[in-house]
């Protein structure tokens, strides 16, 4: 749908997107569209937020599954044009209800977060959105809420912190008592064997099941390492 009043001033600058997702097991559980919709939308409002004289035009939403033996992962994208309203729009600031969520969120942040300070091709992290983690490179950090990152066959996107993970660390972040390459359990009903923590930051582990090789993520409250760390063959 469009929600933009088009005019001989009118241009599209860009193209806006956001990602949800949620499992569901035996068909029991997780999915519940309007929320898996608000999510996708507000992860495209970090993102991608609008200036003064931009608007939101040609709202699309895409549901996507992923079938596994006992349970179903569901993705839904969001995408939209940005549109200039006027010819001086760009040059605007932040519409006001874009800034406040970003500040929101900037004083969410560690002030000492490393993945800020990984601005050359030596600083590599994890990029994990859809299904397997990629090593990427964060080449330029426009605010506190979206980063730029480059993938190793050279392509560079527009992505919320959130999704980027340090697979070297040197010092953990608050609340965090595992440590990378620790055998943990977690809380899910999709990862019940021994699994082995790669990826870490400030909010979630990024988890790799050792016996099928698949990869989510967790936060702190649902990692607990094992007293005797099993073998990791």
């Amino acid at each position: 749908m469009s929600n933009a009043d088009f005019d001989e001033d009118s241009e599209i600058v860009n193209l806006a997107y956001g990602e949800a997702r949620t499992v569901h097991v035996l068909g029991i559980g997780g999915l519940n569209t309007k929320t898996l919709v608000r999510d996708a939308k507000l992860d495209m409002y970090a993102v991608f937020p609008l200036k003064k004289g931009q608007a939101y035009s040609n709202l699309s939403v895409d549901f996507n599954s992923r079938f596994f033996l006992f349970w179903v992962v569901t993705y839904a994208t969001v995408t939209a044009d940005v549109v200039n309203l006027n010819k001086d729009a760009s040059k605007n600031e932040v519409q006001e209800f874009f800034r406040v969520q970003e500040e929101k969120k900037a004083n969410d942040l560690i002030p000492n977060d490393l993945r800020y300070q990984a601005l050359s091709q030596d600083s590599l992290l994890y990029f994990f959105k859809y299904g397997r983690p990629d090593t990427v490179a964060i080449i330029d950090i426009p605010n506190k809420s979206k980063i730029e990152i480059q993938s190793g066959d050279g392509e560079s996107s527009l992505e919320s912190v959130r999704n980027l993970f340090l697979y070297k660390q040197a010092t953990p972040f608050i609340g965090q008592d595992f440590k990378l390459q620790d055998t943990v359990r977690v809380k899910s009903f999709t990862m019940k064997e021994p699994c082995i923590v790669v990826g870490v930051n400030p909010d979630f582990g990024l988890i790799r099941s050792i016996e099928r090789n698949i990869f989510d993520t967790y936060d702190y409250n649902s990692i607990k390492k094992y007293r005797n760390n099993p073998k990791k063959d």
